[in-house]
């Protein structure tokens, strides 16, 4: 679709460009990765989350499509997040309001407020991803571009997907 409107005249938003290097945003994400991580595996592994219900949609998979879902995932879904979160919603604020921390304050709160149901899910689930998308939103700001915090958030669905999905096959529920 970026091809195509490419072609058609269509220039690329400014925070989907390659964006500037900020010491403060690079040392952020560099570590957010461990702590994230961390975090991420620490709430997983402590029983808030059902492993049946966090790996529902990976039940009817053939193991052998496992490693294809887990790459699917830990690409697409810091993609659509990050577009819609930190490029979209926070751009849209900040431009509008005049103040980025209006808009890093609210897509983080967006972002924690989807995690509800997710993983991680709760009410302290939905914080921890609020904080996150602030965390990310910050990056996102120092740099103008959202790719160091796209990178940031494969990382931690990485976390994710492999805790998952390692719990999951110990439990027998894969």
């Amino acid at each position: 679709a970026a091809f195509v409107l490419r072609r058609q005249g269509v220039e690329w938003p400014d925070w989907l460009s390659a964006g500037v290097s900020d010491h403060v945003a690079l040392a952020l994400a560099a570590l957010s990765v461990p702590l994230t991580t961390a975090a991420l595996v620490a709430f997983i592994t402590s029983g808030r989350t059902d492993i049946e219900d966090a790996s529902e949609g990976m039940q009817s998979l053939p193991l052998w499509l496992l490693p294809v879902a887990g790459v699917g995932f830990v690409l697409a879904n810091p993609t659509v997040e990050d577009v819609l979160f930190r490029g979209t919603l926070q751009t849209t604020i900040t431009e509008r309001t005049g103040r980025p921390a209006v808009g890093i304050g609210i897509q983080g709160a967006a972002f924690g407020a989807i995690h509800l149901n997710g993983v991680p899910g709760g009410w302290l689930g939905m914080l921890m991803a609020g904080v996150w998308g602030v965390t990310l939103g910050i990056v996102r700001h120092r740099t103008c571009s959202i790719r160091l915090a796209w990178i940031v958030h494969v990382f931690a669905n990485i976390a994710i997907f492999a805790t998952v999905t390692g719990l999951a096959l110990r439990d027998g529920v894969l």
